[in-house]
């Protein structure tokens, strides 16, 4: 019985470091892929069209805490946002129209 369980163990130990040895090499290989500067700016910094979506009715209720320039290898920039609501903490992403891509 001892050797089962033993023998189990060492199994499923195995199976956790081969995943882990897997999940490493795809993620250095889309870090690779990505070519974007990330770039700290002041919420004042924000693009008037993304100023104005953060005062929207939606939004309103949120408090904006940080953002981000993200300047895509192509040419076109996203600004990411992190906003508060009381305990609840979000991060958007917009393009420079104002528009959010991911809530």
């Amino acid at each position: 019985m001892k050797k089962v369980i033993l023998t189990g163990a060492i199994a499923f130990g195995l199976m956790g470091t081969s995943f882990a040895q897997n999940t490493t090499e795809v993620e250095s290989t889309s870090i690779e892929e990505v070519s974007e500067a990330v770039i700290e700016i002041e919420l004042s910094e924000l693009p008037e069209a993304v100023q104005a979506t953060l005062k929207s009715e939606k939004y309103a209720e949120y408090q904006a805490q940080k953002a981000w320039l993200i300047e895509q290898e192509e040419g076109g920039k996203m600004y990411k946002v992190v906003v508060l609501k009381e305990e609840e903490v979000k991060t958007l992403l917009f393009n420079d129209k104002g528009e959010v891509v991911i809530a």
